[in-house]
């Protein structure tokens, strides 16, 4: 049995799997001409977007991408960007912009590591930052003749706090911009009855 197509662009993907998806768009359907091209976009100005164009499967328009094909992909944080064209009009539009994480391919690694993105690992190196200073009452010292400052610790999970909730900003807001429901709105259930 194959696996069912997901009708949405992946947050996260593994390298060396089959990236398939498929989006219907009610306005830009492939009989009209049009079609889909996503970007993977890097963050170096050398870098060249991996480019993915859509395929024909009735009103939908599906992106694959074979494994023999993702496993050339690094894994990192990228920017996945979505556009329908027309190459009749000449039309374009852009249709979706956000993060993509590519992770490493864990099959076909030697050793399994831990896959932590560069936000987590923030998070825990401010941690641990923040527990060795709890360990500690010293704010400033002198030692011949160099005068060494410590981190406050209040400033330092003020920080932290900080970064996390932005973060976690960030998360919301994009999923909310990709047609994902508002995580901090609870829909009104109605028992009639």
């Amino acid at each position: 049995m194959a696996a069912p197509i997901e009708c949405r662009e992946p947050i996260f993907f593994a390298i060396g799997d089959t990236l398939n998806f498929q989006r219907y768009l009610r306005d830009y359907l492939p009989g009209a001409g049009w079609a889909m091209k996503y970007e993977i976009r890097g963050d170096g100005a050398d870098n060249k977007p991996i480019e993915l164009v859509s395929q024909a499967n009735g009103d939908f328009h599906q992106v694959i991408a074979t494994p023999d094909v993702t496993s050339q992909w690094l894994p990192g944080d990228y920017l996945l960007a979505g556009y329908v064209f027309n190459a009749g009009t000449g039309e374009r539009h852009q249709i979706y912009l956000a993060q993509l994480t590519l992770q490493p391919d864990q099959v076909a690694a030697k050793q399994s590591a831990p896959v932590k993105t560069y936000a987590q690992q923030m998070v825990e190196t401010l941690r641990v930052t923040y527990a060795a200073l709890n360990q500690s009452y010293l704010k400033e010292t002198d030692i011949q003749r160099t005068r060494v400052l410590r981190v406050e610790r209040d400033k330092l999970r003020l920080e932290l706090n900080f970064w996390e909730d932005r973060r976690n900003y960030e998360l919301k807001q994009q999923a909310m911009a990709n047609g994902y429901p508002n995580p901090n709105v609870v829909a009104p259930v109605f028992q009639i009855g």
